[in-house]
C-alpha cells in the first residue's frame, strides 16, 4: 500500500484516484477482451459522513453511508485512465450531490 500512496503522490494523485485508474483499465482490458465496446461503466462508491478516526481499527463503518454512483470512463491508458478519474472526483467533491447530508439513509 505504501508504493501505491507513492506512486499516486507521484502522479499528483489521491490514492482513490489511482485505484479508480487501475479499475477502469482493468475493466477496459477485460471489456477489450470480450470484444466489447463499453467505454464508460458506473460504480458505487460506500461514502461516510462519520469522521475517521486516525487510528483506522477504532472505526466501525456501521450504516451511516450512502452507495454513491459515479459514471467512470474506462481507458487502456492508466495515467490518462487515472486523470479521469480524478477529473470525475474532483467535480463531485465540488458538487452538491454528496454534501449536506441529503442523501443519508439510516438501515
Amino acid at each position: 500500500m505504501a508504493k501505491s500512496k507513492a506512486k499516486a503522490k507521484q502522479m499528483g494523485i489521491t490514492f482513490n484516484d489511482l485505484m479508480s485508474g487501475i479499475v477502469s483499465k482493468s475493466m477496459k482490458m477485460q471489456m477489450i477482451s470480450q470484444n466489447d465496446k463499453t467505454d464508460i461503466i458506473t460504480m458505487g462508491i460506500p461514502v461516510t459522513f462519520q469522521s475517521i478516526p486516525k487510528d483506522i481499527s477504532k472505526y466501525k463503518f456501521g450504516n451511516n453511508f450512502v452507495a454513491q454512483t459515479v459514471y467512470l470512463d474506462l481507458n487502456e491508458n492508466l495515467t490518462e485512465a487515472c486523470k479521469l478519474a480524478k477529473k470525475t472526483m474532483d467535480m463531485l467533491k465540488k458538487s452538491m450531490i454528496i454534501t449536506g447530508g441529503y442523501t443519508l439513509f439510516q438501515f
